[in-house]
């Protein structure tokens, strides 16, 4: 792998409001008031939601949604349509929890819950995996808003900046210890789903309907249940078939990884397709959790996985008969760190092609295309969180590129904007030369002779001399560098 360094200085830090941990996949850029960019002020805070696992928002049923999903088994569902670019929010209805949570029944919202029973039922022993936080201390958590209410906090522009409350929409019971969540038209019916797993080893997909006795409230109907055959889930991510099937890829604690999309049956049920190190046809692949990204590179037959322990892998995949993996190795690389998070965007200036961004937990951030040449970041601090994506840091410009870090020390946020790159591969100026006919012409003209043309053998030599007296300028003359110049200054006066 070919890789180089760069550095970025341009950045603002974000402090906490309340300490607290925040997990990776409860970061997220997104655009809460449909004002048409990410925002750059503080606009909503909610409290008392719970432990926070992971975020995801997008359309559902045509509405601009935020959901919440917390490790004690909740869902929170916040419709962002209610408040334009200009309203003001106004607190909508919270209902409370259903009273159990029973995976073969429809779910949908009830008054009949009390919190001391929320507590009961989440200290269940046969939930031995379950993070026990009792509801009436996950506000102490402080995690789940701080992050809303602390956006831009050293910015003079935003000083003024106030911040609104709103509530959920509604909240609903899922399973518990969910760990990943995306949003997903998985059914191929123009409509996309909730699809989301966690530690129980199941995946489930649940779909947004509108209920039969109010126009404003919406149930939470599971879809599908399905048992990844004794694999716990590590990520979640959408992927396109070339056919436009879209599916999900699936990454597994132990190194493997599945993908889920729609049968070509009468009853157009889910099928799954696996890949697992035990098939012993991959070497490249251990046991250690893996990180997918479908679609990598925008390519619809390519995918990423990027494993804990630094190894990153890019195949050719593609789904045959709806339960056969087909890939090949691409190119893989390895890092020298252990792998914290993984995303995609377009860091590259007048390139419509992304680049996938791996941070580690040292701090240090690879930027790498799909011709397995990389370019790395180095924070110089640790961190325990990640996202990058577009982001406004000011209201007179466009969104740009940035990076979130989180850090172990201070309870900041590191935000580093218009990351952007001219180029990723290393080019020397031999490369450079050779590959601009402007420069080429210009050399020809300054070295050859109306009766002898110049040869391409020359030329090479000619640009690679033209190399050793560039390199001397910007450093010292050694020897090599005097007789090459000496060379060049003979030759000069020979044509005289």
């Amino acid at each position: 792998m070919n890789s180089r360094q760069v550095t970025y200085v341009d950045k603002f830090s974000l402090e906490f409001l309340n300490k607290g941990t925040i997990c990776n996949n409860a970061l997220l850029l997104h655009d809460v008031d449909n004002d048409n960019y990410t925002e750059q002020k503080p606009r909503y805070t909610c409290d008392e939601l719970g432990s926070i696992s992971c975020l995801i928002a997008g359309k559902l049923q045509g509405r601009n949604v935020l959901c919440i999903i917390c490790s004690e088994g909740e869902f929170h569902l916040f419709d962002l349509d209610i408040h334009g670019p200009s309203s003001s929010p106004v607190p909508s209805q919270h209902p409370q929890n259903t009273d159990d949570f029973d995976e073969d029944q429809n779910l949908s919202t009830d008054n009949s819950i009390e919190d001391d029973d929320a507590e009961e039922q989440l200290d269940d022993s046969n939930h031995s995996q379950s993070l026990h936080l009792p509801l009436h201390k996950a506000q102490k958590a402080g995690v789940h808003h701080s992050l809303l209410q602390s956006v831009h906090l050293n910015s003079r522009h935003l000083r003024q900046s106030v911040t609104s409350s709103i509530q959920p929409f509604a909240t609903y019971r899922i399973p518990c210890n969910i760990t990943c969540a995306t949003l997903a038209d998985i059914d191929g019916d123009g409509e996309n789903e909730i699809v989301m797993a966690g530690t129980d080893r199941n995946i489930y997909v649940y779909r947004l309907k509108a209920s039969v006795n109010t126009a404003s409230e919406s149930d939470l109907l599971r879809m599908y249940k399905l048992p990844m055959n004794d694999n716990q889930i590590f990520s979640l991510s959408t992927h396109t078939e070339k056919t436009g099937k879209q599916g999900i890829l699936a990454g597994y604690v132990t190194g493997g990884y599945a993908f889920v999309c729609r049968g070509d049956g009468p009853d157009d049920s889910l099928q799954i397709g696996t890949f697992s190190p035990s098939h012993g046809e991959d070497s490249y692949i251990s046991s250690k959790p893996m990180t997918v990204i479908g679609n990598a590179f925008d390519e619809q037959e390519s995918a990423a996985f990027i494993e804990l322990g630094g190894r990153v892998m890019v195949r050719r995949f593609h789904i045959q008969n709806n339960t056969e993996v087909n890939n090949t190795l691409t190119w893989h690389a390895e890092l020298k760190q252990e792998v914290m998070g993984a995303f995609q965007g377009e860091l590259v200036e007048n390139s419509s092609t992304k680049q996938l961004v791996i941070a580690t937990w040292d701090g240090i951030t690879y930027i790498l295309d799909k011709d397995h040449n990389a370019v790395c970041f180095n924070l110089k601090e640790r961190i325990c969180g990640f996202v990058c994506g577009m982001y406004n840091t000011s209201p007179t410009k466009p969104p740009s590129m940035c990076f979130f870090y989180v850090t172990f020390s201070d309870h900041r946020i590191t935000v580093f904007y218009d990351i952007k790159l001219k180029s990723i591969p290393c080019c020397s100026l031999v490369t450079q030369i050779g590959s601009s006919e402007e420069s080429l012409s210009k050399l020809k003209r300054l070295y050859s002779h109306d009766a002898v043309p110049l040869s391409d053998d020359k030329m090479r030599k000619i640009v690679s001399e033209l190399t050793h007296l560039f390199y001397s300028s910007l450093y010292s003359f050694s020897d090599q560098h005097k007789r090459v110049l000496l060379d060049i200054l003979r030759e000069q006066s020979n044509k005289k």
